[in-house]
């Protein structure tokens, strides 16, 4: 972007707080080098705007290379371009959530607002969990008309997470050359309104679902090389809907389930007019997606193409779901799966 005011941090930071009840917009600014525990250039609990802004090498030694949002803010990202940033733990670009950053939920969190992602670059980004955002949000999640390339959900033993974050994984390499030593969703992970992990592996009705208004929705993005141990692109846990729409998304690699998205817990599952193609899940199921504990699934008006699996459904594993299941005006060619179903 052209006519940026830049601002190099010197490794340190952050250059903006906002309090309770604040608000912030932050327009054509180019913010580079900073570093904070938590948050690299931004900590929030308010309400922030980033409209054509470039976000890069900045890191934070805990959560959210760039920015780290609690507590009930809402976030809007608009037209930026995010490269290159790191955090130790959770969300190379943004942590977007509660003020409990130790991965746990309590029934006293406070998570995110809604939450929107439009029209931003975003490569090479990495962190453990959520290589560009890890978000817990009580409100409606869409990240819409994005390029993201590169990024990984890394965990580096004995490394630096400012190096390489692709480190071949030795006890998965019997699954599939190449496997990373990686953690969930290489672009986000993403849980909305009630994800309380001692209540995962309940049945679906557990998690109730109706009178829940939470939607994540990635839509008109183009996804390529992300990696991650669950979701190559995004780990999905959410008691709303999930919907994934006229999306790209190429090469992308889980080193266990869901070489596209790793998705559980949630009410209905869509994912229509996408070409997916050359997706890997190296270590277990679902070359594109791996989907359990959920109500009715719709796969429409796809084109999915040369993915694979080691173990089961080289385009989808979908399991213990409560509704219907549907496929309809699809080409699947050339998906592969080492022991059951090519294509499912």
């Amino acid at each position: 972007m052209d006519g940026l005011c830049e601002v190099d941090g010197g490794q340190q930071g952050p250059l903006f707080s906002i309090l309770g009840g604040g608000a912030l917009l932050l327009e054509r600014l180019s913010l580079t080098n900073f570093y904070n525990t938590n948050g690299g250039v931004i900590t929030s609990v308010g309400t922030l705007v980033i409209n054509a802004c470039n976000m890069s090498r900045n890191h934070a030694s805990e959560s959210g290379g760039v920015l780290h949002a609690t507590n009930g803010g809402r976030v809007t990202i608009i037209n930026s371009i995010m490269t290159h940033n790191t955090a130790t733990d959770y969300g190379g670009v943004a942590y977007i959530g509660s003020s409990d950053d130790d991965g746990h939920d309590y029934d006293d969190e406070i998570y995110s607002g809604d939450v929107s992602i439009s029209e931003c670059t975003i490569t090479e980004n990495t962190a453990w969990d959520g290589g560009v955002a890890y978000i817990k949000s009580s409100g409606n999640v869409s990240i819409s008309e994005c390029t993201m390339t590169g990024n990984t959900a890394a965990r580096l033993v004995g490394m630096s997470v400012r190096g390489n974050a692709k480190r071949r994984n030795e006890n998965l390499l019997g699954h599939g050359d190449g496997a990373m030593v990686s953690q969930n969703g290489g672009v986000a992970y993403i849980a909305t309104s009630d994800d309380v992990s001692s209540n995962r592996y309940t049945a679906y009705e557990d998690y109730g679902g109706v009178g829940y208004s939470d939607l994540v929705s990635i839509s008109e993005c183009t996804m390529t090389e992300n990696t991650a141990l669950y979701g190559g692109v995004a780990y999905i846990y959410s008691r709303g809907k999930v919907s994934i729409s006229e999306c790209t998304m190429t090469r992308n690699t889980a080193a266990e389930d869901g070489g596209v998205a790793s998705i559980s817990s949630t009410v209905d599952v869509s994912i229509s007019e996408c070409t997916m193609t050359g997706n890997t899940a190296t270590g277990s199921s679902g070359g594109v997606a791996s989907i359990s504990y959920s109500g009715d699934v719709s796969i429409s008006e796809c084109n999915m193409t040369g993915n694979t699996a080691y173990e089961n459904g080289g385009v989808a594993y979908i399991e213990r779901c409560s509704g219907d299941v549907s496929i309809s005006e699809c080409t699947m060619t050339g998906n592969t799966a080492a022991q059951v179903g090519g294509a499912l």
